[in-house]
């Protein structure tokens, strides 16, 4: 009877040991089938206001860029404008409007991509977009109150124009840079990557027409306000040329704008974006 009953507790361990085995095998088992966690893929971002916004202000900085060209095209073809002042003006409201929409979508890029450029891109076209309405209103006090062209305030408007066409500048080739670096975020790489060029290639005719006008300005200092002349035909084809690449550059920056995909990458490095 002893002998029987050791031989029940000897399965009875033998049975337990088997069951945990069993139980260790099937966990392994089970483990091995799991596939592997998968990459996160694309999240989409919920809506596109910000590059809609972007979209509609480039269509804003077309009309100005085409405006602010029309008085510059009429010196050479002989053509009658009723007011500069106006047309002026009117240019340089829309360019602040503009500049303030066009840059909400560089703040899409920010958003949608986790782009610092992108947040560099808005902060300084918003800087730009204020001084451009700023000089608006300074233009029509100036017209308002009817001051002669040779006086102190016509010279701090000349340099305030000067200091806004330099940031302007600046903003122009973040901009550029901001496509080309964002070109795989967007899906549309070779349309960011025209865009990018065309913004850079405004920004350097830009650069070269506010570096004459600055000579210009440092002449007129000089020489007791407008005592000589000068041939300003080198400003008038420069402005013509950076203005005619600002509105291919913004028509690039409008299809981008509205085609581009809105979606954020996980933390998968291969998509990570500057």
């Amino acid at each position: 009877m002893v002998a029987n009953m050791k031989a029940d507790i000897n399965r009875q361990s033998s049975n337990s040991r088997a069951d945990k085995g069993s139980n260790i095998s099937r966990g392994l088992s089970l483990s091995r089938s799991i596939p592997p966690p998968s990459p996160p893929s694309p999240q989409a971002a919920t809506g596109r206001a910000f590059f809609i916004c972007g979209g509609v202000g480039c269509i804003i900085n077309i009309v100005a860029s085409l405006l602010y060209c029309l008085p510059v095209l009429s010196v050479f073809f002989q053509l009658y404008l009723p007011s500069y002042t106006v047309i002026y003006l009117v240019t340089y409201i829309l360019f602040g409007v503009g500049i303030i929409l066009a840059s909400t979508g560089y703040l899409g890029i920010r958003r949608y991509y986790e782009s610092g450029l992108g947040l560099a891109s808005f902060i300084l076209g918003v800087i730009t977009a204020v001084g451009f309405l700023v000089y608006s209103s300074l233009v029509l006090m100036f017209e308002q109150l009817n001051l002669s062209y040779n006086s102190d305030i016509s010279l701090a408007l000349q340099l305030c124009w000067i200091v806004i066409l330099n940031i302007f500048f600046i903003a122009l080739i973040l901009w550029g840079v901001t496509h080309i670096m964002n070109r795989r975020s967007t899906g549309k790489s070779g349309l960011s990557i025209t865009t990018g060029i065309f913004c850079i290639l405004t920004a350097i005719f830009m650069a070269a027409s506010d570096t004459i006008l600055a000579a210009l300005f440092g002449l007129n200092a000089i020489n007791s306000f407008y005592d000589f002349t000068f041939d300003y035909t080198a400003i008038y084809v420069l402005d013509s040329i950076w203005s005619l690449l600002l509105v291919t550059a913004e028509i690039l920056a409008v299809i981008l704008f509205f085609s581009a995909r809105t979606a954020r990458f996980g933390h998968d490095e291969s998509q990570q974006v500057v």
